[in-house]
């Protein structure tokens, strides 16, 4: 669009595709495009006219509560990183850990097997009566209480002198 100056003849103003001023309104309302929506739209019911210094301070505590937001997130995110560093060092240390225990037990089960070869080279037994391992972990079901055997199987006979006490 072009704005020029006032031309008196509306038919050459069509021709020409220049607009002349006067047919503009003469309220442009300007100011209403910089409002904010909800002051547009009419949000505000009871029709009150809500001051400058009450938006600075919203906007305010919004950056307040933004930047606090912000901050609560950065101090989160450092303390998972820390845990997370702790985290890998013990594992770190558990798999050493788990390693070296690994190593001893294969050099603990070498040394059971070198002792049971040398144990048949002594005593030519079959292998089923050496002592298996798994034997004495499993757990008695049949012991009774201190007494590794019946006390049925325990009797004696009384002198002729004394009285059975009972």
């Amino acid at each position: 669009m072009q704005y020029s100056c006032p031309v008196q003849d509306p038919v050459s103003a069509a021709t020409t595709g220049v607009i002349p001023v006067e047919l503009f309104p003469a309220e442009l309302d300007i100011e209403g495009l910089y409002e904010s929506p909800s002051r547009r739209r009419g949000d505000n019911q009871s029709g009150k006219v809500i001051p400058a210094h009450v938006h600075s301070r919203r906007r305010a505590q919004n950056r307040a509560s933004q930047r606090a937001f912000r901050e609560r997130k950065e101090k989160l995110r450092k303390e998972m990183e820390d845990k997370l560093i702790d985290l890998q060092g013990r594992h770190s240390e558990l798999a050493r850990s788990y390693m070296t225990l690994e190593f001893e037990y294969s050099v603990v089960k070498q040394e059971l097997e070198t002792i049971r070869s040398k144990y048949e080279n002594v005593c030519p037994f079959p292998r089923n009566h050496i002592v298996n391992i798994e034997e004495w972990d499993a757990p008695r079901a049949n012991i009774s209480g201190p007494l590794l055997i019946g006390v049925s199987k325990f009797y004696y006979e009384l002198e002729e002198g004394r009285e059975q006490k009972g």
